[in-house]
């Protein structure tokens, strides 16, 4: 009977959240970045808070890095911009006076469409330090996202702290 109770106690202490988990790291500048991290997998995610898009959209922005395996990613931006009409098809994002960004759509959905329907893309794009310094204004940096097909076009503003945070997180 005390192998059982024994076995039992193993089985919890494995079973328990050891493996994964989510904590909360605050960098010098005061800026809160999230870690979500699976040892087992040997992956963790650090994103900055998110950030509200601009423009004739509903969505959101995060800026993150991944590290798996011990290797560190490109430090970038995900989100999704969620709109009501016909798919606009984001395909490209500028920085303020032009320069492109290097920009991904990674998903679009179809939403309610009770009272006409609501729209989703999503999105991807890489910042280099190079380019944060030569577009930051005021501590932010804009880029602006574009559609080939319509003329539709929203804002993302992002606080240079929020990818100096996530870059220090990463090194804790």
């Amino acid at each position: 009977m005390k192998i059982f109770y024994t076995l039992a106690a193993a089985a919890l202490a494995l079973s328990s959240p050891v493996h994964a988990g989510e904590t909360q790291y605050t960098a010098s500048n005061g800026v809160v970045v999230d870690v979500n991290s699976d040892e087992f997998a040997g992956r963790a995610e650090y994103s900055a808070p998110s950030i509200k898009l601009q423009g004739d959209v509903t969505g959101a922005a995060l800026v993150a890095i991944i590290k798996k395996a011990g290797t560190e990613g490109p430090l970038h931006v995900q989100g999704f911009a969620m709109y009501n009409g016909d798919w606009r098809y984001y395909d490209k994002a500028v920085f303020r006076g032009g320069e492109s960004v290097n920009f991904t759509r990674t998903h679009s959905n179809v939403g309610s469409c009770r009272y006409g329907c609501t729209l989703t893309e999503g999105f991807n794009f890489q910042i280099t330090p190079e380019q944060l310094a030569k577009y930051s204004e005021g501590g932010v940096v804009t880029i602006q996202v574009r559609s080939a097909k319509t003329t539709k076009h929203y804002l993302i503003e992002m606080p240079v702290s929020y990818f100096d945070a996530v870059r220090e997180a990463t090194q804790s």
